[in-house]
């Protein structure tokens, strides 16, 4: 069960930094983070042929707190 817990974490949840936060960096640290998962499409990508937007399932679990800072889910994850 712990295993089956691990896969599930590390399939849909950002990937984890190599180093460590620190206080005055970690606006930054934490936009660099944003900004490798939604541009890797395996967590986030577009099929122009259908139009369609696949999105990993953070954006439905915290769908509220993303459209604190975008009108949409679709705007915020378009990749930076």
């Amino acid at each position: 069960m712990y295993q089956d817990f691990c896969e599930l974490v590390s399939v849909g949840c950002p990937l984890l930094r190599s180093g460590a936060y620190f206080p005055e960096q970690v606006i930054q640290q934490l936009d660099e983070d944003a900004h490798r998962f939604i541009n890797n499409p395996q967590k986030v990508r577009y099929d122009s042929h259908s139009q369609t937007l696949y999105c990993n399932k953070i954006f439905q679990w915290y769908r509220q707190d993303f459209l604190k800072v975008a009108p949409s889910i679709p705007e915020y994850s378009n990749p930076i």
